[in-house]
């Protein structure tokens, strides 16, 4: 195209009408600046279209990253979840039981009720999804209906979840406030693996022998309380609704790591 315009241009300054071969020179030169910014701005969006559908499928690749992890930390809190639950239809089956004075038995009593209000909130992995916000690359990452998912399990999941915070708090409060510290000392530093973060479990553990009459004031406490039945009802309420919206949201976790992976 040039090298064309440049012969044209050329053959008219070969003529003898030397201002109109000036003045078509002046022309030429015109067009051949333009036609020139034209194709440098096209090779430069070009590049930048390039540049952004790759970045694009870095970004996807971090989702589906992250997703992973969330995929991995909602598993051991549904497990988690499980069988602080079965704790406390334990507690809750031995409220209608005749109250005992075998020590064991309190203690094992008042060791699931303690861990029958144990926590563990599932936050999910959002830097990525974060540094996708008003970035226009976010286009280049997946199809507007896959978007649609990534935004719901972003913001819908976590608000949903921000719901059960009552009765959990009433029953934690409840529970705390009447066993003693020296109780929930024991079980902290020998009944729970808590090493990090992402790391919770149970672990077996001897009753504190030392703390026999406290354990059995508190036994008693409990078994002789109007509110504690009410409490721990709103608990297990509160554990039977967090464990459907956990396994919802590992449903639509590997749903949209499904469609993320086939874009």
């Amino acid at each position: 195209m040039l090298f064309l315009l440049r012969n044209i241009r050329r053959k008219l300054l070969s003529q003898d009408n030397k201002v109109i071969s000036y003045l078509l020179y002046a022309v030429g030169e015109i067009i051949l600046v333009v036609v020139g910014i034209l194709i440098a701005v096209q090779i430069d969006d070009w590049n930048q279209e390039r540049k952004k559908k790759q970045d694009g499928i870095e970004y996807r690749a971090r989702l589906i990253s992250d997703l992973q992890t969330d995929q991995n930390n909602l598993t051991k809190r549904i497990e988690f979840f499980d069988i602080i639950y079965e704790y406390g239809l334990e507690a809750e089956s031995h409220l209608h039981q005749e109250v005992t004075s075998d020590f064991n038995d309190q203690w094992e009593f008042v060791y699931k009720v303690f861990q029958t209000s144990q926590i563990w909130p599932f936050r999910a992995t959002v830097t990525t999804y974060n540094e996708l916000q008003n970035n226009s690359v976010i286009q280049y990452v997946a199809k507007d209906s896959v978007l649609q998912q990534v935004s719901t399990y972003y913001i819908d999941n976590p608000e949903q979840l921000e719901h059960l915070t009552g009765g959990t708090t009433a029953y934690r409060d409840f529970v705390r406030g009447i066993i003693p510290i020296s109780v929930q000392t024991h079980i902290w530093e020998t009944c729970v693996n808590s090493s990090s973060i992402d790391q919770q479990s149970f672990t077996a553990c001897d009753p504190p022998y030392e703390l026999q009459s406290v354990i059995e004031e508190v036994y008693v406490n409990f078994r002789h309380s109007d509110d504690f039945n009410k409490v721990l009802t709103r608990r297990l309420a509160t554990l039977q609704i967090r464990d459907i919206m956990l396994r919802n949201i590992l449903n639509d976790n590997q749903k949209l790591q499904r469609n993320l992976n086939t874009q």
